[in-house]
């Protein structure tokens, strides 16, 4: 037969003593737990931050090459600096400031329509977009960047060719024709280039 004592059996109440090393111990663990999971979701904001920039920075790209292939520079005369839009066979005389005006000509209906913006204006639309964080912010510029590239409709008739363009000048030209200047309301930025064209001449 054993000679060894059974083991004793401890009270239910006296299994677990909490004692002061045992305290520390548990609250290290929990403290360390939720540092590594705040460590992980900051991680995770800043990764999505640095995702949203990355995903923003070619979005917005793409937006300005694509709105800026729409309309080419005007030539200026080197010897006057007079601006001209050649397939209109229009020109605007000399500003008494630089101006790049740029330009687009849709000969495709029969009362071609000449559309005029100005490079300056669309330059501040793009710092806008570049100042943008993230992609939301870059699409809530593209509605103005695409009025103030739509820009001016100088047009021999006295309708839009878009709703959201409204009438801004009636121009009499010299060989007897009337145009009609219709500005985006979206974009106010154009107002000074409106007040230019009202100088177009035929030639």
């Amino acid at each position: 037969m054993s000679t060894k004592n059974p083991p004793k059996k401890v009270p239910k109440n006296q299994k677990f003593k909490l004692t002061k090393a045992r305290f520390i111990i548990i609250c290290c663990i929990v403290l360390l737990a939720a540092l590594m999971l705040l460590i992980k979701v900051t991680f995770w904001q800043h990764y999505r931050m640095v995702e949203q920039a990355a995903d923003a920075v070619q979005i917005r790209e793409l937006i300005i090459r694509a709105a800026d292939g729409l309309k080419a520079n005007a030539p200026v005369e080197a010897k006057t600096g007079d601006i001209y839009f050649p397939q209109a066979r229009l020109y605007v005389p000399a500003p008494d400031h630089p101006v790049q005006l740029t330009y687009a000509y849709d000969a495709s209906t029969p009362e071609a329509v000449l559309s005029v913006s100005d490079r300056a204006v669309f330059n501040a639309m793009t710092a806008q977009l570049y100042g943008a964080p993230n992609v939301t912010a870059v699409f809530d510029k593209v509605p103005e960047l695409q009025a103030c590239q739509r820009g001016i409709d100088v047009s021999y008739k006295n309708t839009p060719s878009e709703k959201s363009k409204v009438l801004k000048a009636t121009v009499p030209l010299a060989n007897g024709k009337t145009v009609y200047l219709f500005a985006e309301d979206a974009c106010p930025q154009l107002a000074t280039t409106v007040t230019l064209l009202k100088g177009l001449q035929a030639y």
